[in-house]
């Protein structure tokens, strides 16, 4: 559907829709690409705007049309198989169509309808500064896209620095053993770091002090060639899912400042890389998971 595409929206200026977009470029059918977002600027709070600023220049010279204070009512829901092209109408009275509609402006937690969180106005759960839900009783603790973030907005740096704190801290103690009034340490943020991709040659990013450590001495604005040189080969795919397995570090990048990733891992990481097919590397993931051949995760997971 998108190779045969002649107009393609992007719905959401946040990273989400900005990647996607950027992704789109690289089609050889080269439809006319055009990004909606209710903000006047791309949607980075945290990020010094200088990065919404370059990003923003770089689209435009890959000719993609962004669209700012497009506020849109009714946005088609994404059909497995398509057809997937309609029209966007926004609350200014302006309509969009395309052959491809893909929305990326966010979604709202998936909740039970009785449940016992406090939620904000985008419908996410409320947190302590322990992440510890706010008005629960019990010793329910969330985090990652569900919350309302600590940091001020959401990050895949931070979601997996409060996943790693909290898990670390929860497992100094057995489960049988975490007393009703146990009480964690404040959760700290890890540090920033933004890496965001725009098709296969360029890109942003910005990293706090702690990461231009962790990234051997990068400066906090590395630039669009350093970007795309990280990250615009699978948008980490393949690292992310390596880190899943338990890569070495306790900060979870798996690194150690000067050497980003010289570690026992790497040959792991090249064969990831090397499969040819989702489906081999979600099974190579999986028999390094559960230290099992592929005949015993068959046999194991036949049913499901």
């Amino acid at each position: 559907e998108l190779s045969k595409a002649k107009s393609i929206i992007v719905v959401g200026g946040g990273a989400l829709g900005t990647e996607t977009i950027g992704e789109m470029t690289m089609l050889p059918n080269k439809p006319k690409l055009t990004l909606l977002h209710e903000g006047q600027s791309l949607d980075f709070p945290l990020i010094d705007k200088s990065v919404a600023e370059d990003l923003l220049k770089q689209m435009k010279e890959k000719n993609i049309e962004v669209v700012f204070g497009a506020r849109a009512k009714d946005i088609p829901s994404w059909k497995a198989g398509g057809p997937n092209s309609g029209t966007i109408k926004t609350q200014d009275g302006k309509s969009y169509s395309a052959d491809v509609i893909i929305n990326c402006a966010g979604s709202p937690p998936v909740l039970p309808a009785k449940h016992p969180f406090q939620l904000d106005e985008k419908g996410r759960i409320k947190v302590d500064k322990k992440l510890k839900a706010e008005g629960v009783n019990s010793q329910i603790y969330a985090v990652g896209n569900c919350i309302v973030p600590p940091e001020g907005k959401g990050q895949v740096s931070y979601a997996m620095g409060q996943a790693i704190q909290l898990g670390s801290k929860l497992n100094s103690k057995a489960a049988s053993t975490i007393p009703k009034d146990f009480i964690l340490e404040d959760y700290e943020p890890d540090g920033l770091a933004f890496f965001l991709q725009l098709g296969e040659d360029g890109g942003s990013m910005q990293l706090g002090p702690k990461y231009q450590e962790v990234f051997g001495g990068l400066p906090e604005f590395p630039g669009k060639d350093a970007a795309a040189a990280i990250k615009a080969k699978d948008l980490w795919t393949d690292f992310v899912g390596a880190m899943a397995i338990g890569w070495p570090g306790a900060d979870g990048m798996g690194a150690t400042a000067g050497k980003p990733f010289e570690h026992e891992n790497s040959k792991f990481a090249d064969q990831l890389v090397q499969s040819e097919t989702t489906g081999k590397r979600l099974m190579y993931l999986m028999c390094k998971m559960e230290n099992l051949s592929e005949s015993e995760i068959a046999a194991k997971y036949i049913d499901l």
